[in-house]
């Protein structure tokens, strides 16, 4: 027999709701645009800030690491894991997987040699 939950069931519909996922990328990719996370890059030897959006694929072509621009899709990617795995979706599963090696990538090649244990 199936246990139903009868309380707050505007708190079961707001978790599966997809429009909430949307909601919280858009947040999260907002946020970082307007505080310029996407124009980190590691270019010659070092961390670059504030690089402009629109001299950003110049920058990757000459060999430009995109440090911004991958931590905010780790982000996204993040949140949408841990609200994929509430809604017991196996895509939340992978999604952690891909957030883990891109955030552990990240941190081993900035000097965290422990971060090859994530």
């Amino acid at each position: 027999m199936k246990k139903t939950y009868s309380g707050f069931p505007w708190i079961r519909t707001l978790v599966l709701s997809p429009y909430l996922d949307l909601f919280g990328a858009a947040l999260i990719f907002g946020v970082c645009y307007a505080r310029n996370f996407h124009g980190t890059i590691y270019y010659e030897g070092e961390i670059q800030f504030g690089i402009p959006f629109a001299e950003l694929w110049s920058y990757i072509k000459l060999g430009a690491y995109p440090l911004g621009v991958l931590s905010t899709i780790g982000a996204i990617f993040s949140m949408l894991a841990t609200r994929f795995v509430g809604k017991q979706k196996n895509s939340g599963n992978m999604l952690g997987v891909i957030t883990t090696v891109n955030s552990g990538a990240n941190d081993f090649m900035f000097g965290n040699a422990s971060a090859i244990i994530t």
